[in-house]
């Protein structure tokens, strides 16, 4: 199955920002693009085929046709629903088409999409390994889970839930503005960093500041740093006391 010469790539399935061996994509060389899934047993649990390529954009953007969400799931596309169903690393389904979207795994859970009605609403919320639902779908936004916590945008306003992977929520903070990019609603060390359009807010577990940085974008810190954007582009690394490091 993985003679190296017959594949243009082969990618690893990624879960809590970690390459895992479980399931893998391929696409096969030749003179049409051919995309399959195998299992660390090198069998394909989904044969190659053109028509995994890709999915038709809807509201939840492009994405393939299949592919690993974590090590031992991957989503299938259904057209006839245009919605996903969750396999096994064999292929057996472990849940059926029920929604638009299903993220890659992390903390154990992922976050799930739909379009509530005709004007193409949506709504995220999250399921475990199973495809049982713990985080309900009622949030218009939901970061991915990391370090055990995620951001998600309660529908009207710019308010967040900050959840834990059971569903629970740690706490709730008003922003004056919506989250600026993914990087936002991830932990780092035990901080969150959610950003309004104007500030950067540095939070612990429980809600409590412990920074606030003007500035154009930021990330989460790792290994007592974070990294953010000044107003003028450029970009500098700061402390937990937010001085320049």
């Amino acid at each position: 199955v993985l003679e190296s010469d017959e594949y243009t790539s082969i990618g690893a399935t990624i879960e809590d920002n970690i390459y895992l061996p479980g399931l893998f994509f391929a696409v096969v060389r030749g003179e049409k693009r051919l995309l399959g899934v195998f299992n660390r047993n090198r069998q394909w649990v989904v044969e190659p085929s053109t028509s995994n390529l890709f999915v038709n954009r809807n509201a939840f953007g492009h994405y393939q046709y299949v592919g690993p969400v974590a090590p031992d799931r991957l989503r299938m596309y259904e057209p006839a629903t245009d919605k996903f169903r969750l396999l096994d690393d064999r292929g057996n389904e472990v849940m059926a088409d029920r929604y638009h979207f299903i993220g890659v795994f992390s903390s154990g859970v992922a976050a799930v999409g739909i379009e509530r009605d005709q004007d193409g609403e949506k709504r995220y919320g999250a399921i475990d390994r199973a495809g049982n639902v713990v985080v309900p779908l009622t949030y218009r936004s939901l970061t991915p889970f990391y370090n055990g916590y995620a951001a998600a945008g309660q529908v009207g306003g710019n308010t967040y839930d900050i959840l834990r992977p059971d569903g629970t929520i740690a706490f709730t903070q008003a922003l004056r503005g919506p989250l600026r990019t993914t990087n936002h609603g991830v932990f780092g060390e035990g901080w969150i960093v959610l950003h309004d359009g104007q500030e950067a807010t540095y939070f612990d577990t429980n809600g409590e500041e412990k920074l606030r940085v003007a500035c154009a974008d930021a990330y989460p810190f790792r290994e007592g740093s974070a990294c953010i954007r000044d107003a003028d582009g450029r970009w500098r690394y700061i402390g937990t006391n937010g001085q320049t490091l």
